[in-house]
């Protein structure tokens, strides 16, 4: 029976091999999107998930009650949780801020080293390839490297036992190799050594109870991991300690918990759940429009084999076979779909992968759920798209099917389902212009300093003799102040473009007592002047506000910008000028403001402006500075650049000479921006041309339908274009319908995404008219392709096909 049923199926599908076609092609286009948006998305949620006992996992934070949690706590924290609070289980610390070179033999990599505890191994997933995790880490000059790094420094031999020296001088056995991990983990390390090593070489940083320089990891024990693991009650559970152990300011401090399942969502301040949301239903778009075409496909051609079904009925087919038959052919197709868009999807992944550089941060695998998730959509699509038009037909009258009445019947159900279609269309294209115009306005706009004719040069280049190179760089900087084609010089920790070093210090003004959280570096006097940053109150730095390393003495003076002004409460930037501000730092020292300049955007104009604090770094340019920025006349860098490789040449030193414009490094924040709006441009093209196949097989088959009705109307009289626009007129019109839906739909969803940036446009509704009309035209063209060519068709063979 099964195999007479198949060889009807096949026999069926190849007599209609035009609609087959459109529906295996639809199907396959649509699922390979469906499966990547699925793919991208297990690969975000499934961050940090493979660590044991993954569920009871977190990252300790430390923050003041109106602050928001830090991901950084004090190194002896640990510690003390393990002694005095029961329902943590276990722990680790990983401190990861130093770089250092490794060198063996002739081979040195810089690379950076991250210190941790030896329950390393039993807290997250930290398999080893080579050597026991229990003795890894045993001793304080022990060494553990990644696989790859194992490889490059040790590439004909076994690495373990080898001892590497760093340059500060200190040797390490190499006890254990990393074996290979998954890419989608926040928690990253090349080269890891004990915090014991730290604890002997720097007891005094370990030991202090307010500088925030290590991530903690807990596990909680059994059974803890709901009320228990909420930040509130274990802020509770732990204030005590926090009172008992720090010092200062510290005992305002809480403590927080942060499920390490969320690191990576939480570093993205909000936007990748906004993106995994997108993602979600632009999926859920393209595989409703699938699903609308095969169902609209199907069940149109189903009613042209209403006698066929009449005709098995009155010799005896059980309804179950009939709807078997129907099921089967339906499901054939969508497997057919299913395994091309795989195909699809396995030729186009390591080609979005790359396309879009996240080879570093996601798997090529696909997931075994990925399998499990095509054969639930072909089972749903197939039993949908044969059962519903296979139980239509059968409860139609037997004699009203002989006759054939049961195909000139219009379906409001069809008609419906190409609205819904097309309206999820026009959303995507309304999507897409609305992204591009956001995008085009935020690379467009004055951004508060000029990037335009700066050249960055890099100067951390880990000098062999650091105290010439400081001497050469000094020489070097003032042969370039006397050079005609270089503007102006500034020697910086940071560049526009990148986040700051320094990261974030919280200040009290001491005159409104109010506190202000400051993103702040150390930057030179001339810095404003090459960014060409206003200054709008105040003075520049002077040599005497000169801190001490990234120590600020009292009285040091800074710079503060307009946001930060406005933080201290002060309606006017000249009244911030001379106040002082104390550091909540371990000596409490303070700063006064000597100037306020304009307010400019650091890291591009998706984050909103903040309070900028900028100190003054002092005459040596190598100590805390990375970079050097020379702003040059336009159309002289490349002579510059060459007199500048040269010049760097001369100083010895383990890295190469490196520079960046820095208007391209600008720009390059908007790199998430730029692939966002080309993944989505891709599935607009996508969604808009499935919807198009739909409407192509519907009218398709519509005309066949009527082949005789254009015969007639032709021989009566009618025009080309007459005939044309008949055929053409009612699914312009449900077109018409479906734009109509979708302009509230669009103005929800990218109107609340607008609003996550710091400056947008104006909401577009010239873009969701244009977006109306272009679909209104692709579905005319779609159309009137196939109408024209009826009404072109000779009438005398229009009236034989019937």
């Amino acid at each position: 029976m099964l195999r007479a049923n198949l060889t009807l199926a096949l026999r069926s599908l190849w007599r209609n091999r035009t609609y087959t076609l459109l529906n295996i092609s639809g199907i396959a286009i649509g699922l390979a999107a469906v499966t990547l948006i699925y793919w991208q998305v297990t690969q975000i949620k499934d961050y940090d998930t493979q660590h044991p006992h993954a569920d009871r996992l977190y990252r300790v934070g430390e923050n003041k009650p109106s602050e928001k949690a830090g991901q950084s706590t004090v190194v002896p924290l640990l510690p003390a949780l393990l002694r005095e609070t029961p329902v943590v289980e276990t722990g680790v610390r990983l401190i990861s801020w130093q770089r250092s070179w490794i060198s063996y033999k002739k081979q040195e990599e810089q690379l950076p080293i991250c210190h941790a505890d030896t329950s390393l191994f039993s807290v997250l997933n930290f398999p080893l390839k080579l050597g026991d995790p229990r003795t890894a880490l045993a001793t304080p000059n022990a060494m553990v490297l990644s696989e790859k790094v194992a490889e490059r420094l040790f590439p004909n031999e076994n690495p373990m036992d080898k001892t590497v020296v760093l340059d500060n001088g200190r040797a390490y056995v190499i006890r254990g190799v990393l074996a290979a991990r998954p890419p989608n983990t926040v928690i990253q390390a090349e080269v890891i050594v004990p915090i014991a090593d730290l604890v002997a070489t720097d007891r005094a940083a370990t030991e202090n109870w307010y500088n925030a320089s290590c991530q903690t990891f807990v596990r909680l024990r059994p059974g803890r991991s709901d009320a228990s693991a909420s930040s509130a009650a274990f802020a509770a559970s732990t204030a005590a300690l926090v009172k008992q152990h720090y010092t200062g300011e510290g005992k305002q401090r809480v403590l927080s918990l942060l499920p390490i399942k969320d690191i990576f969502p939480s570093q993205t301040g909000g936007l990748l759940t906004v993106i995994l949301y997108g993602l979600g239903c632009i999926a859920g778009f393209i595989l409703l429009i699938v699903a609308i075409n095969f169902l609209n496909l199907t069940s149109a051609l189903s009613l042209a084999r209403a006698g066929e079904v009449a005709l098995r009925t009155t010799l005896g087919a059980a309804t179950r076979q009939i709807l078997g038959q129907f099921v089967l052919e339906a499901t054939l197709v969508g497997g057919a779909g299913a395994i091309l868009g795989t195909l699809l999807l396995k030729a186009l992944l390591p080609v979005y992968i790359d396309f879009f550089d996240i080879s570093s941060r996601f798997s090529p695998q696909l997931p075994f759920s990925l399998a499990l998730l095509l054969v639930g959509i072909v089972l749903l699509l197939g039993t949908l798209a044969g059962w519903l038009p296979g139980r239509y037909l059968i409860q139609q009258p037997v004699v009203t099917s002989l006759q054939g009445k049961t195909t000139t019947r219009r379906s409001p159900f069809r008609s419906t389902l190409v609205v819904i279609q097309f309206a999820l269309a026009t959303v995507m294209i309304t999507c897409t212009g609305i992204m591009i115009s956001q995008n085009r306005f935020v690379r467009n706009q004055q951004v508060g300093f000029n990037k335009d004719n700066i050249i960055a040069v890099e100067l951390n280049r880990s000098y062999r003799n650091p105290a010439l190179a400081e001497v050469a760089v000094n020489n070097l900087i003032n042969r370039l102040r006397q050079n005609d084609n270089v503007l102006t010089v500034s020697t910086t920790k940071d560049i526009p473009g990148r986040k700051f070093w320094s990261s974030t210090n919280t200040y009290t003004d001491l005159s409104t007592n109010r506190d202000v959280s400051f993103d702040f570096q150390g930057v030179d006097d001339t810095y404003l002047t090459t960014f060409q940053i206003p200054l709008v109150a105040g003075r520049n730095l002077a040599a005497t506000d000169t801190a001490v390393g990234d120590l600020l003495l009292n009285g040091t003076g800074v710079l503060i910008n307009e946001a930060g002004a406005r933080a201290m409460g002060y309606k006017t930037v000249n009244q911030a000028v001379g106040k002082v501000m104390r550091w909540h730092g371990t000596d409490g020292s303070t700063v006064r403001v000597v100037g306020v300049f304009r307010d400019y955007y650091q890291r591009g104009m998706h984050q909103p402006l903040g309070p900028m604090l900028f100190w003054a770094t002092g005459p040596a340019r190598l100590r805390g500075n990375n970079w050097l920025s020379i702003r040059v006349k336009p159309g002289t860098s490349a002579t510059l650049l060459t007199d500048l490789a040269h010049q760097f040449g001369t100083i010895p030193a383990r890295k190469p000479f490196n520079y960046i414009y820095l208007s391209d490094e600008y720009n390059s924040v908007y790199r998430v921006m730029d692939m966002t709006q080309t993944f989505l441009t891709g599935m607009a093209l996508i969604t808009v041309l499935l919807a198009c196949a739909g409407v192509f097989g519907l009218s398709l088959f519509g005309i066949r339908q009527r082949t005789k009705e254009i015969g007639i109307r032709k021989v009566l009289g009618a025009s080309v274009t007459s005939v044309a626009w008949l055929l053409s007129q009612r699914t312009v019109r449900l077109v018409g319908v479906a734009v109509l839906i979708s302009v509230p739909l669009a103005w929800v969803m990218m109107n609340t995404w607008l609003n996550s940036f710091a400056t947008h446009i104006a909401f577009p509704w010239w873009v969701v008219a244009v977006s109306g009309l272009l679909a209104l035209l692709v579905a005319l063209l779609t159309v009137s392709t196939q109408s024209i060519r009826a009404a072109l068709t000779n009438p005398v063979k229009s009236l034989r096909s019937e």
